[in-house]
């Protein structure tokens, strides 16, 4: 009778690459582009303490502008833009100005209110919304913000020179 051979199972030898992993160069290259923006998101955060200084950091830097922005909103109405009605500024006697100033702001549901500039300045308050997209005009001459508010979601097109 032919003798069995005793088979030996050889466990795999331990090479220099144990502990890693392949991936696709896209995934390397996603990685690694997600590394710098967290890395500049890390730096943007220890430099900044105040929206003054983070408008700032951005400037210098050059990076992308803040997705949030600020609309304000009077009386519960949203304003979406405003335009100035009278200014007339005066001198008295004693040298002392006398401003007269009125704008006249557009509500987000089409109704227009003339307030003092003094009064609106006063009783202003923020909406923060977060930009959901941007456009031109139809005649091509200014920027329009899509808009979403962070309170209650509403959806708002803004001419960017009434967004803060």
């Amino acid at each position: 009778m032919p003798e069995k051979k005793q088979e030996t199972i050889k466990e795999p030898i331990p090479s220099i690459n144990e502990g890693m992993t392949q991936i696709s160069k896209e995934e390397l290259g996603r990685l690694q582009d997600q590394s710098k923006q967290i890395e500049d998101l890390r730096r943007m955060v220890l430099e900044t303490a105040d929206k003054n200084k983070l408008l700032g950091f951005f400037s210098r830097t050059q990076t992308k502008e803040l997705p949030i922005v600020k609309l304000r909103q009077i009386d519960g109405k949203v304003i979406i833009s405003w335009s100035t009605v009278k200014d007339v500024v005066e001198k008295d006697e004693q040298g002392r100005r006398h401003e007269d100033q009125v704008v006249r702001l557009i509500f987000e549901d089409g109704t227009s209110k003339e307030y003092s500039l003094r009064i609106y300045n006063q009783t202003w308050t923020p909406v923060y919304c977060h930009r959901t997209g941007v456009t031109t005009s139809d005649d091509g001459k200014s920027t329009i913000f899509k808009l979403k508010r962070d309170d209650n979601g509403k959806e708002y097109s803004v001419d960017v020179t009434f967004c803060n």
